[in-house]
């Protein structure tokens, strides 16, 4: 059974949306006032200082503690190539810079089979093309909207082709959502993609802003302790 003409209507309404630049709602007319954004950015800066703390403030008086880490912290801001590290004689340990904090609980060996994962290669490849990189900044910033590869490639400004392939790769990973809509009068189906996962943009940024730093790192410690 055929989809029926208005069916096909309700599944293009995200490609119209995205042609014209607007929301759905705003193709009715329908206006939404935006919710306010709540920014706990305090959670991610407590967290930093706590991880400082475990790194160099064992031991000392609080008020000791608490003007070591605002040193720290105001040397690696005003020094964004610098960082901090300390590792266990595992080598598991913890990393801060201006941006970012982590936590590696992976041992040696482990850390040493991390380097052969076919899947993290297939992706780190998928990365390395800039066609990739700009259809996914695309759609991030897209609000959400529906759109066709053509659309994706005239933004971007790459050929269709380069943008149904930097397309497929991102539905590959689970960074965007594929679907076939059939058209009322037996046209070949359009393909529309939307963005999916826009929660994985802070670990994938996260990944980005280490391999720049790898690719570019400076031996500039504001505390280092290896065994």
């Amino acid at each position: 059974m055929g989809m029926r003409h208005h069916d096909a209507g309700h599944l293009l309404l995200p490609v119209l949306a995205d042609v014209f630049g607007v929301s759905i709602d705003a193709l009715f007319g329908i206006e939404r006032k935006p919710s306010a954004d709540v920014l706990h950015t305090e959670k991610a800066e407590a967290a930093i200082d706590d991880l400082l703390r475990l790194m160099w403030c064992e031991g000392a008086p609080e008020n000791e503690v608490n003007h070591n880490i605002l040193r720290m912290r105001e040397s690696l801001d005003a020094n964004h190539a610098a960082q901090s590290m300390w590792l266990a004689p595992n080598y598991t340990g913890i990393y801060v810079d201006a941006d970012i904090a982590a936590v590696c609980r992976l041992s040696r060996e482990e850390q040493l089979k991390s380097l052969d994962a076919p899947e993290a290669a297939r992706f780190l490849a998928s990365l390395a093309r800039p066609a990739v990189r700009r259809v996914m900044q695309y759609q991030l910033s897209n609000n959400g909207r529906a759109f066709t590869a053509e659309t994706a490639a005239a933004r971007c400004g790459i050929e269709k082709e380069e943008a149904e392939a930097a397309l497929g790769a991102l539905v590959q990973f689970g960074f965007t959502r594929y679907q076939k809509v059939e058209l009322p009068d037996g046209d070949k189906p359009l393909a529309v993609y939307s963005l999916y996962g826009e929660h994985k943009l802070m670990p994938l940024a996260v990944l980005m802003r280490l391999a720049d730093k790898l690719a570019t790192w400076q031996e500039q410690y504001r505390g280092f302790n290896c065994p």
